[in-house]
């Protein structure tokens, strides 16, 4: 980000904020517990009075200034409507209907939003509610809601939400599961969705698998392209190359093998071909690195 003027980075411990308070999580492969502090920024971020709040799985395509810029003065925020969601509540969770109307107090169940990109009004949602009672909100809900901080929020904001374009926060099928709630969901949802696919504002890779950890999910090419223009793009291919690599030899039953050694030469063989990759698409001490760990490998191939 050096090259530009207007951008800084600033790191904060909030685990002030909800303090003695589980932040439970079940599905971790998706979800960390730091989701739940997205519900205590307006008291992080007092000094400001709105914000645009958004997850780390995601590729912008436009520019979020445009979306900044959405009035929401008489809203406590603008977010996406939850077009999985949807498809949950039209057949994929038998009871999600009746969940959002009696526990989340919805009633209209179609109106749940995706808080992964979210515009927040901080002055009147801190005008609203004090810090003590959102804790006490956590506290309260975190046994009961089913999607975490998301749930929480739409109980907070029900009723207060300006609705903006899915274009901005378009949900990738990143599985069977994903897809068949999109296909689910109501009509004028799924055109949407088609429509928008075409050329999103923002892409949300919002469910498991991501793109670096299975580069073939639904416009994972997309995140590894703009992957290329970070300098961790060597760090995201070793780590996805070795997770490759372990999963081939942890499915190898050497209990079973009287020769172990070609199993062994079978795996330095795809060390040697991660390293021959690597050496190829790095320069300067990384290039160095991968050559001589090429020529290592090489060695022991070779006894």
């Amino acid at each position: 980000i050096s090259p530009y003027k207007n951008i800084s980075i600033r790191f904060f411990n909030p685990s002030q904020y909800l303090e003695g308070i589980d932040k439970i999580i079940n599905h971790k492969e998706v979800y960390t517990e730091d989701l739940y502090y997205r519900i205590v920024i307006p008291y992080i971020l007092n000094n400001y009075d709105k914000a645009l709040v958004i997850d780390a799985d995601i590729i912008v395509n436009q520019d979020l200034a445009e979306l900044y810029e959405t009035d929401i003065n008489e809203y406590m925020a603008a977010a996406v409507k939850d077009t999985v969601m949807q498809g949950y509540i039209n057949g994929m969770v038998p009871d999600q209907e009746e969940y959002l109307r009696n526990v989340l107090n919805m009633s209209s169940p179609y109106d749940y939003f995706n808080s992964g990109i979210c515009l927040m009004n901080l002055k009147k949602i801190r005008s609203t509610y004090s810090l003590e009672y959102i804790k006490n909100f956590v506290k309260k809900y975190i046994y009961i809601v089913r999607i975490y901080e998301q749930d929480m929020l739409n109980i907070l904001f029900y009723g207060h939400v300006k609705f903006i374009d899915q274009t901005w926060n378009f949900f990738t099928m990143s599985n069977d599961w994903v897809n068949k709630c999109i296909t689910l969901s109501p009509l004028a949802s799924f055109l949407k969705y088609q429509e928008v696919r075409k050329s999103p504002y923002i892409i949300h890779y919002a469910a498991a698998p991501k793109p670096w950890q299975d580069p073939s999910v639904d416009m994972g090419k997309l995140w590894w392209i703009t992957a290329r223009k970070s300098p961790y793009y060597e760090e995201m291919l070793s780590n996805i190359f070795n997770k490759k690599i372990n999963d081939v030899y942890s499915n190898i039953d050497f209990n079973h093998c009287k020769k172990l050694n070609i199993f062994q030469k079978i795996f330095l063989k795809i060390k040697y071909f991660r390293c021959s990759v690597l050496s190829k698409i790095t320069s300067g001490n990384k290039k160095i690195h991968y050559n001589d760990k090429k020529r290592k490998i090489r060695i022991l191939m070779n006894e």
